[in-house]
This record gives C-alpha cells, structure tokens and sequence, in this order.
C-alpha cells in the first residue's frame, strides 16, 4: 500500500467527469487499498479517486460508525437511488484543506454501485455527508459549489 498526494483545488482533474470503473482485479485493490491508506492518513473520512489524481467514477468511506463489521464502503460508478428529508451541517473536503463551510444534504440516502450494492445511509454520524459528499467528488460537484450563504 502506498500513501497518495491528495489533489488541492483548482487542480483540473477534480473537475473532470469520472470515468466508468470497467476493471476490477488486483490493480482495482491495490488502488482501493491505496485509497484506504490515503484517507485516514491525511486524515479523512472519505475520497474520491479525482483526489488523488483518476477521474473515476469511484470513492471510499469510512463506514465504521454506522456498521463496524464493514468498516470501509467502496463504490464504483455510484448513483442515488433515493434521498429523504433535509439537513444542514458543516463538511470539509479534504481537496479543499482548511475549509469548513454548511452545506445542505439529504438526511438519508440508498445508492447502488456497479456490483448493486445497496448502501442505505442515516445521517446519525455524518455518513451521508460523506457520501454525498465524497460522491460529488466522484460525479464533480465540488464543496465549493454546494456551500449556503450565512451571512
């Protein structure tokens, strides 16, 4: 396993449309490893490949608090298939170090990935901010679009 360089914005590759995930061997591991390692190293609780430079449609997060028993949720080619309810909360981007702001997501979301893996989220513990958010990295919607007007 190897730590990546996290991509800081404007770097254009965090606003590339991802690619599709069509190989999924022991290069795929190594890099979702990689992926793992990257995260909690900087330290995070989600990435997206555009964050370390590979627009692809794939992210990791740190699913520990909802389900110990699967510590880690990978999706590949990832899409919504249903949200409910609203809140708003403040999230971080790990290509956008040192910034905090408040961004509205939906309270829960189910997405399914390219293996169909349902993955039912409940904002107890900032799940779905990761998601959502780490999802836009992956799909391009980066924080810096989403953040609300306090003043």
């Amino acid at each position: 396993m190897a730590i990546r360089e996290i991509r800081h914005y404007p770097n254009p590759v965090l606003a590339q449309k991802g690619e599709t995930v069509t190989v999924f061997d022991a290069k795929f591991q190594r890099l979702i490893d990689d992926m793992i390692e990257t995260m909690y190293a900087a330290p995070g609780i989600g990435l997206a490949a555009h964050q370390i430079g590979l627009p692809l449609q794939l992210f990791i997060i740190d699913g520990a608090v909802q389900d110990p028993d699967h510590p880690i949720i990978v999706m590949a080619n990832p899409s919504i298939l249903s949200q409910e309810g609203e809140v708003i909360d403040e999230e971080g981007c790990l290509s956008l170090p040192q910034y905090v702001d408040h961004v509205k997501r939906a309270a829960s979301i189910t997405m399914a990935d390219v293996r169909n893996a349902l993955v039912p989220l409940i904002n107890a513990s900032n799940d779905v901010d990761a998601v959502a958010g780490t999802a836009d990295g992956a799909i391009i919607n980066l924080l810096d679009t989403r953040v609300l007007d306090y003043d």
